[in-house]
């Protein structure tokens, strides 16, 4: 009043069955507002909340990522704990991780105990001719999946390290880490359980050496679709007396497989599955998937480093059979824009997905849109799917492009500030190792 307020009109700004504001309007008036007032009000009030939902819908979805964002910077506290868990229970000498790293085609090992740090040094290339393979290799692209033990020299190993690192005495086990995904694409949280190593003959080498290993038997990869080694895990004694046994490969192989979970969330893939999953929520789409970092190099030619999906997972695996809607990935990179089909402005069709994509279609895809992500030059795709018939919204689409902007600016930044404490680790490492030279 001592403003000289004279009418005041206020209607509640509701989402859902809850009030979450009040939108007021004020007159200098006396009795200045009417019933068509308040609707008029009202329908002001109505879309605010909408916008608000809207925000909301981008706001928790982007917070999923920038936790899942902070969980890279956990992994050598991950990897630490799982080494020390694993040599605290078996008693081994030393163990230690090594990780393979797509985008460079190399495993390299990441974390270690009990011995010299070789993170960010020992890297051995994954696309080298079997028989030039180091050991590290051989076991992450093994099928059947197996674990070998081995005490002495093998072929497989550096034997300028194996010499000057004092590691004629070892005896040493690789296992596999594995992830195992089930039908629907989830990740299969104890799949060891139903797991059976099948131990197989010993073979001497040089020098009374001897090697053996354990074959992963066929009902795992028969059972489930996916099976997929993210690195190895390397333990053993360093007194040649002590003798790894069929029994200790297998627990090493279960403690192995639940540290593989808990690495996976410190990996790009797990933030990539949450950019993924955001956008499909904002959308309210069925199906989401990430094409991370095209390589259209000699050796991995039209191949995405990274492709993972949230949602309907069955189409986890659609990649395999050859899409034809990255095409329309490929049109949104060139022009900076997200595309989509159907496309009223094109003239498109509601079967406009049988045209682009007919093994999608097949499986009930009835709308695809594109988006494009560049991080410093990797060429990316976030897409989502529908299985009803949908026409995308201008609001769904500035949407869709506001969040994978700001997710492509999260992972931009994440992977500089990776880079950047990879490097420092890799200097303090190799001046360590010199020095013990």
């Amino acid at each position: 009043m001592e403003q000289g307020t004279r009418s005041l009109i206020g209607v509640p700004i509701n989402r859902q069955t809850e009030t979450i504001g009040v939108l007021f309007v004020n007159s200098l008036q006396r009795a200045h507002f009417r019933p068509s007032d308040v609707s008029v009000l009202e329908a002001v009030a109505g879309q605010v909340s909408a916008g608000l939902g809207w925000a909301q819908r981008l706001l928790t979805p982007m917070d999923e990522v920038e936790q899942a964002i902070a969980q890279l910077f956990t992994l050598e506290d991950t990897l630490r704990h799982l080494c020390e868990r694993i040599r605290t229970e078996m008693g081994f000498d030393y163990v230690a991780v090594q990780l393979v790293r797509p985008e460079e085609r190399t495993i390299e090992t990441v974390f270690g105990t009990g011995d010299v740090d070789w993170t960010g040094i020992a890297k051995h290339p994954m696309d080298t001719p079997e028989e030039l393979r180091d050991i590290q290799v051989d076991v992450v692209r093994s099928h059947p999946r197996r674990i070998e033990i081995i005490h002495g020299l093998d072929p497989r190993f550096d034997k300028w390290i194996y010499e000057h690192r004092g590691h004629r005495d070892y005896g040493r086990a690789w296992v596999p880490m594995l992830l195992v995904r089930d039908g629907s694409g989830r990740l299969v949280k104890d799949w060891w359980r139903d797991a059976h190593w099948q131990e197989g003959p010993e073979t001497p080498l040089p020098e009374d050496g001897w090697r053996y290993a354990l074959e992963l038997q066929a009902n795992i990869e028969t059972h489930y679709p996916r099976v997929h080694a993210i690195g190895t895990l390397g333990a053993g004694y360093t007194d040649p007396t002590k003798r790894i046994t069929p029994q200790q490969a297998r627990r090493l192989a279960e403690l192995a497989s639940e540290g593989t979970l808990e690495v996976h969330v410190t990996q790009l893939p797990s933030v990539l599955e949450t950019v993924a999953n955001g956008l499909r929520q904002i959308l309210r789409a069925d199906a989401a998937s990430l094409h991370f970092s095209y390589d259209s190099s000699l050796m991995r030619p039209k191949r995405f480093t990274y492709e993972v999906t949230a949602g309907d997972h069955g189409l986890r695996f659609f990649h395999k059979a050859q899409p034809g809607h990255h095409r329309l990935g490929h049109e949104a990179i060139e022009s900076g824009h997200p595309r989509f089909v159907p496309d009223e402005s094109r003239g498109e069709q509601d079967d406009a997905v049988k045209e682009l994509a007919p093994n999608l279609y097949e499986k009930g895809v009835r709308a695809i849109a594109a988006f494009p992500l560049v991080v410093d030059g990797r060429k990316s795709i976030l897409y989502v799917y529908f299985h009803s018939q949908h026409r995308f919204t201008e609001d769904e689409i500035r949407w869709g492009e506001t969040f994978s902007h700001k997710a492509e600016n999260a992972i931009r930044n994440a992977i500089r500030e990776l880079r950047g404490r990879d490097r420092a680790r890799h200097l303090v490492n190799m001046h360590n190792i010199t020095a013990g030279w």
